[in-house]
């Protein structure tokens, strides 16, 4: 297209940036037929980035990605075709589409009651009259456990259609998130006026790695507590992130440190393992007091880990994950009992919670002497 654009061109006054826009155009409106193809063939899919609880390290929802298989302008990754897809009036079929489906995975998924899903939401399907009947529809009877992701910009205008959509949906169990604190007007009068629930900061203050971003982020931490609201942060990809995050106060977090998006196969395996994992340590801990509280936070790290580990694999298309925590599940039942009359009953060390907590990925120490943090 640019050849024959500039062929024809070619001698003529026609400006460069004229023969730009023309490709622009018709490079647009091949992504929206293909797009509206997609929508028809189910060449769009859903994935699910984890969001973690900071304080307890618990899974306690999803973030619902959509992805394209199509490989022309899926290959690229979303960002290149939600683009231009969110100011058309696709965007409503879309967004249906992912919530509806990612209703329906969470739903059949066993162990995740507890989860919410959220989702992105653009300005101009806000701002459409079927937007609220949309969102309904879409989630069903998860309509209580449904977080709906807005940007600053996408609410700025503040209109009477889009308060009053925000405050149906928000008597209805919706729970309302600003999206990309920091990045647009930063105006907490937002949080306010359409009474958030969760602000998400932006991944670039993570991304920065400035030493002064541990200070923003309490900041912002103290200020979102304040009205009544609690932070999310997304982008946390190393351990020194976390770490900043931990000490901001800050409440959620997502991010490749705690769990890439994965299919909803890949879900249930992870579920099915974090599940598994806080069984065995819960049992532990409820059953025989031997677990100090700093032995308890031990075991709790040592626990992120290994569900990190276990989701990475899952993500490389590891098949050999699932026999792996089936196999290494039942033999830590069937050590259990053996385990809590070999350990000592008074002020065991650190290692011995910490072992527990790897006993699904690892085999259980033979005997008291033998110590899985020693091998």
């Amino acid at each position: 297209m640019r050849r024959l654009i500039a062929t024809l061109a070619a001698g003529s006054d026609v400006h460069h940036a004229t023969i730009e826009r023309a490709v622009h155009f018709f490079s647009r409106s091949k992504l929206l037929r293909a797009a509206r193809r997609g929508l028809r063939l189910g060449e769009f899919y859903v994935v699910y980035q984890p969001i973690f609880d900071v304080s307890t390290s618990a899974c306690v929802g999803v973030e619902a990605l959509v992805r394209w298989r199509n490989d022309t302008f899926g290959g690229v990754g979303p960002d290149h075709f939600i683009v231009h897809l969110e100011r058309t009036s696709l965007i409503g079929p879309l967004t249906r589409f992912v919530l509806r489906q990612a209703s329906i995975d969470i739903r059949q998924t066993p162990g995740v009651d507890h989860w919410h899903i959220s989702v992105n939401i653009c300005a101009r399907h806000l701002a459409s009259r079927v937007f609220v009947d949309d969102i309904r529809q879409a989630a069903g009877t998860m309509l209580n456990r449904t977080v709906l992701e807005i940007t600053e910009r996408s609410c700025a205008a503040r209109t009477p259609q889009v308060t009053a959509a925000l405050g149906t949906l928000k008597q209805a169990g919706v729970l309302l998130s600003l999206d990309d604190f920091g990045t647009g007007f930063s105006n907490l009068d937002l949080l306010d006026d359409f009474n958030f629930d969760l602000v998400k900061v932006d991944r670039r203050f993570l991304a920065a790695d400035d030493e002064n971003c541990p200070v923003f982020l309490k900041a912002v931490a103290t200020l979102v507590h304040a009205m009544g609201a609690k932070v999310v942060a997304e982008g946390v990809e190393t351990v020194e992130q976390h770490r900043a995050v931990q000490q901001s106060g800050i409440d959620l977090a997502q991010g490749y440190r705690y769990g890439m998006p994965m299919t909803i196969k890949q879900l249930r395996e992870f579920a099915s393992a974090e599940t598994t994992q806080r069984q065995f340590v819960a049992a532990h801990q409820n059953g025989v007091p031997v677990v100090s509280e700093n032995t308890a936070g031990a075991a709790n790290e040592r626990y992120r880990e290994s569900a990190v580990g276990a989701t990475r694999l899952l993500e490389s298309g590891a098949e050999e994950v699932l026999d792996r925590i089936t196999t290494c599940s039942a033999r830590s039942r069937e050590s259990a009992s053996s385990m809590r009359s070999a350990l000592p009953s008074t002020e065991p060390g650190a290692c011995c919670a910490n072992c527990w907590s790897r006993a699904t990925f690892k085999d259980a120490p033979p005997a008291a002497t033998t110590c899985l943090c020693r091998t």
